[in-house]
């Protein structure tokens, strides 16, 4: 992982199917390019592995469990992996907006001594219709 980068996304992930090509597409299209995706492959045997591992981006690493773990295990990895400052963690069927990581930039910048960012989102169903919005969120500064 690049030490320059403040940012780490992080995708556990097994068995991601269809799912994680949509999942992943988001994530390499952010507007703010500098941060470094880390995927965490719990023994995929759907092709997952084989898709992620024909990606060619700089920012992408994927770390392959040897055998299948339980999903708890595989979550429990991001403990363990290098990271940097800020981190989002992400499951194979969420989509980033294109301006997700400039927006969590732009409120870490104003507001530098939060502990946990949040932004939008919307529920959306697997043809990526919105189901519902969010609840709309107040910012707090103190």
């Amino acid at each position: 992982m690049g030490a320059m980068k403040k940012y780490s996304i992080i995708l556990p992930v097994y068995n991601g199917g269809e799912l994680v090509k949509e999942c992943v597409q988001s994530v390499l299209s952010q507007t703010f390019a500098e941060f470094d995706f880390l995927l965490l492959d719990n023994n995929s045997d759907d092709g997952t592995y084989e898709w992620l591992s024909k990606i060619n981006d700089r920012r992408l690493r994927i770390v392959r469990s040897a055998k299948t773990i339980s999903m708890s295990q595989n979550w429990a990895r991001i403990c363990e992996t290098p990271k940097n400052e800020f981190l989002t963690v992400i499951g194979h069927d969420d989509i980033l907006y294109p301006h997700y990581l400039q927006v969590m930039h732009d409120l870490i910048q104003q507001f530098p001594d939060a502990s946990l960012y949040q932004t939008h989102f919307n529920f959306i169903n697997i043809k990526g219709h919105i189901v519902r919005k969010c609840k709309a969120m107040l910012g707090k500064n103190g």
